[in-house]
């Protein structure tokens, strides 16, 4: 039996063993036999441990479909795509603005005019069409230029009266060339005189259009003006284009409205910050943005109250609001928040706010009759410039959780009826020990003091990736960022991301 089983053992494909059984010398056989011990009690101790954390993390998916026929409503956000009221940013003379915003975006149209020296423009086009016309040149001077503009009584009296030439020629001219439209019998030249005229008077109105209502970069303002005088004059048309053969116009404006606003923004700024990249060109209204955006942050953190009052107030942008087909209480039941981006953000149906009575809003159907329903005021003729896109972000939202309008908004065109639906789907991911060692709750009191002093009392794991990029940028630049939550009670500069492009790389 024993030279059985060391036969057995000599044979033996198990490393270690085949080589004890076959070793001769005594040392060389006890040292082979330790380490064989040795692995043994290793390759033991990894199979517990395996089995242990095995054991740990018990491998349970539970899926739990459920058709519930009621469930509480969200909390609804309501953000103007535009962050400020044009009519109240430029007739707001106690706050004290961006210089190169306000000369821009607050400029009277009679500077436009004249520095567009729209006035020739005018009187080269009208002298071209008498040429075409008749073909002779006419006195632009003497026959062409209006004597008296009456406000009070809304009527304009020009020398350019229909006369000239009889028989069928001259009604073949006013065929073709119709010198007056409308019911007021009004010229071109009438137009661009009450222009001149009632921009000179220097209104301030809080609902004052002013003048760069559709100024951008594709130079729409002029076919705004054009369009909403004629409008004004009872000459109902929808295109420049119906009133004018010739673009000269519309492109001699568009033109030159782009070097002026280059002049003003390269004399008020550092030469740091038109540095770029050659052959990169900054658009003066990406400059002006940038510079709006700065400014609305630095308000926000600083003077709340008063920078909520330039912005889209509560009672002009949600016309009517209406749950289950009972109407809202608009001033009681939507609370307010800022965002440097948006402005005035209105919040329905929340409870991160103490002031607002807690209500049970629950939704049981589908359908807009059995949900909230809307009518928002875009107020879409008092946007700046620099919005470049019309309507509302609209976010949907748990109801503890403040909303993020650059997080998983709807954007909502105005003039049309949007439709949003809500499918409710919960996943709930474990903490330590496992892998993803979720928390729903702040594992650092300091963050969690900072996001409870500046209102995000709730945990959310995308306030807390933001309030991290802002203490990076804190801790690496000396600056904080417009893109996440102000730090408070730090008293640190604002970033300048024009001045430092590597800032976001």
């Amino acid at each position: 039996m024993g030279s059985k089983l060391t036969t057995l053992f000599k044979e033996s494909s198990i490393p270690g063993v085949s080589t004890i059984a076959n070793i001769q010398s005594q040392p060389r056989k006890t040292i082979w036999i330790f380490t064989l011990i040795l692995f043994l009690i290793l390759t033991a101790y990894d199979l517990y441990q395996i089995i242990s954390d095995f054991l740990a993390f018990p491998i349970i998916v539970s899926v739990l479909v459920t058709d519930s026929r009621v469930l509480p409503f969200p909390g609804v956000t309501v953000c103007n795509l535009n962050p400020v009221h044009r009519g109240r940013f430029c007739s707001n003379e106690d706050i004290e603005k961006p210089i190169q915003v306000e000369t821009i975006l607050c400029a009277t149209l009679e500077t436009v005019l004249e520095v567009c020296e729209i006035s020739k423009t005018v009187d080269s086009l009208l002298e071209e069409g008498a040429e075409i016309c008749t073909g002779k040149k006419r006195n632009i001077r003497n026959n062409l230029r209006p004597k008296t503009v009456n406000r009070g009584s809304q009527n304009f009296k020009n020398e350019t009266t229909g006369g000239g030439g009889g028989g069928d020629s001259g009604g073949r001219r006013r065929g073709r060339f119709p010198r007056r439209r409308g019911k007021r019998q009004l010229g071109i030249r009438d137009i661009f005189e009450a222009v001149r005229f009632f921009t000179s008077s220097g209104s301030k109105s809080g609902n004052d259009s002013g003048l760069l209502g559709g100024l951008g970069e594709s130079g729409a303002f002029l076919e705004n003006l054009i369009v909403q005088l004629a409008n004004f004059a009872e000459i109902k048309i929808n295109s420049s284009d119906e009133l004018f053969t010739s673009q000269k116009l519309m492109r001699g404006l568009s033109t030159c409205t782009g070097p002026w606003i280059n002049s003003i923004l390269n004399h008020n700024t550092t030469p740091q910050e038109h540095h770029h990249d050659e052959g990169v060109q900054e658009s003066p209204w990406y400059i002006l943005l940038e510079l709006l955006q700065a400014w609305l942050a630095d308000m926000g953190r600083n003077k709340p109250s008063e920078i909520q009052k330039l912005g889209h107030q509560k009672k002009d942008l949600i016309s009517s609001c209406y749950f289950a087909g009972k109407r809202c209480d608009i001033e009681k039941e939507f609370v307010h928040s800022f965002h440097s981006s948006y402005g005035n953000c209105y919040s329905y149906n929340v409870l991160w706010n103490k002031n607002v009575k807690e209500k049970d809003s629950l939704s049981g159907f589908t359908g807009p009759k059995f949900g909230l329903e809307l009518v928002l005021h875009l107020e879409t003729d008092q946007y700046m410039p620099t919005s470049k896109e019309t309507g509302a972000k609209i976010v949907l939202h748990d109801r503890q959780q403040k909303a993020d309008p650059d997080q998983d908004a709807i954007h909502v065109p105005p003039g049309v009826a949007t439709y949003v639906g809500v499918q409710m789907l919960n996943i709930s991911r474990l903490p330590a020990p496992y892998q993803d060692k979720c928390s729903d709750d702040w594992m650092d009191e300091g963050y969690k003091a900072w996001a409870e002093e500046i209102g995000y009392e709730v945990y959310t794991s995308q306030i807390c990736l933001k309030l991290c990029l802002q203490h990076f940028i804190l801790k690496t630049c000396d600056c904080w960022t417009i893109s996440a939550p102000w730090p408070p009670k730090i008293n640190k500069a604002q970033c300048n991301t024009r001045r430092n492009k590597g800032l976001f790389e």
